[in-house]
């Protein structure tokens, strides 16, 4: 979904669909900015200085997405970066402390939000404008007037309070997910949460979470959520017209997503100890990377490896009438056929009935056009549980 401010440019809204179109999946990141298409060690230090120039000026995410392929692998780049920035920072801000103040000492450039919207540092020169460290002046109260620090009492009209949230997990271990051989996603998650694709996990069947834990990879998200919402669309029309009943990742399928999230998160500059990424700002929460480091290219490529067969690998099932869609642990295999009634009445067994038809959770037999509004009222579906659940986070 765009929502679009009315100064955008008229060719903007005219255009939204040719927009969407290019920032999916060809683009990495998923947004609509050109990639620098070079790594730093093809310029020389001048040549980096004056890159660096044209970055600062680019437009919001692009100062990360359109900077040189090893920004955010190669460290002493990313210091080199910073100390430009630091410079700038110093430039503009009028007062030494407050400047001082600004320059991130703790992490590097993108590992945690830089501030991309225009005028930042200059707003900080405004005389109804200041900058109290609360590491240096912790807080002691809030009164009906305004906050007492440990450095004294200032009057406020208004308080925005921006506490953080609890990335990845927090919402789904809240609500009381549980699912087969007493999987309970608050106790089995304490540890770190175990998924595939970011939107679905082993022992929960049919229950799809796009925008979960995984599911993002440092870019745009709204794109890495409608790729989730995409594919599962499709797949819920792939097992309406198949007959199948449930689909629930393999465990074998999980291993594999979860093995490249862990290989892949030490290259990346999220710090363990800093980064909300990894549940640093949840005093208690395990340390465990959330997003997926092998970005919007390797769930692309999982995902085209699992829909490849016939029964998404084993993630598809048929149920019987006996088993009333209960799964024995570990019994994955064998021909299940639909236990619930079907649109034409007849029973499951009936040689009239149509070839792979079945009823009850996933309606078969549908073909175009239907196969397009199933679609659209998948998406919508989709996005509307995705709109509930970064409510639950506070991730707007």
């Amino acid at each position: 979904m765009f929502v679009v401010a009315p100064t955008v440019p008229a060719a903007l809204h005219e255009d939204l669909d040719t927009a969407r179109d290019l920032v999916r999946p060809m683009v990495a990141s998923g947004f609509l900015h050109e990639p620098a298409g070079k790594f730093s060690t093809e310029d020389s230090p001048q040549e980096r200085q004056a890159f660096y120039e044209t970055i600062w000026n680019a437009p919001g995410f692009g100062k990360l997405t359109m900077n040189y392929y090893d920004m955010t692998t190669n460290r002493e780049l990313n210091l080199e970066f910073c100390e430009f920035l630091a410079n700038k920072i110093r430039s503009i801000v009028n007062d030494p402390a407050t400047a001082e103040r600004l320059i991130p000492k703790d992490h590097l450039f993108g590992a945690k939000r830089p501030p991309f919207v225009a005028n930042y540092y200059e707003s900080f020169n405004k005389p109804n404008a200041s900058l109290i460290s609360l590491r240096e002046t912790p807080i002691v109260r809030v009164d009906a007037t305004g906050i007492e620090t440990t450095q004294g009492h200032r009057d406020y009209d208004i308080i925005v309070y921006a506490t953080g949230f609890d990335f990845g997990t927090g919402a789904l271990t809240r609500m009381g997910v549980k699912g087969r051989e007493g999987l309970d996603l608050s106790v089995d998650w304490e540890d770190g949460p175990s998924d595939f694709g970011g939107f679905s996990a082993h022992l929960l069947p049919n229950y799809f979470f796009p925008g979960g834990p995984h599911g993002a990879g440092g870019g745009n998200y709204p794109r890495y959520s409608q790729d989730q919402v995409d594919w599962i669309a499709d797949a819920l029309i792939y097992a309406r017209d198949h007959g199948y009943d449930l689909f629930e990742p393999t465990q074998a399928q999980q291993e594999k997503w979860m093995t490249m999230v862990e290989t892949l998160a030490p290259q990346s500059i999220f710090s363990a100890e800093h980064s909300h990424y990894y549940g640093a700002n949840v005093e208690g929460k395990v340390r465990k990377f959330l997003l997926n480091p092998g970005g919007r290219a390797k769930l692309h490529e999982m995902l085209d490896e699992m829909s490849s067969t016939e029964n998404y690998g084993g993630a598809f099932l048929l149920c019987t009438r006996e088993r009333q869609c209960r799964i024995a642990g570990g019994e994955r295999n064998g021909q299940y056929r639909p236990s619930f009634p079907r649109e034409d009445g007849l029973p499951p067994e009936d040689p009239r009935a149509e070839p792979g038809g079945g009823g009850g959770l996933l309606r078969p037999g549908l073909r175009s056009p239907e196969h397009q509004l199933l679609r659209r009222d998948a998406e919508s579906a989709g996005a509307g549980a995705l709109r509930r659940l970064l409510d639950l986070h506070g991730d707007r």
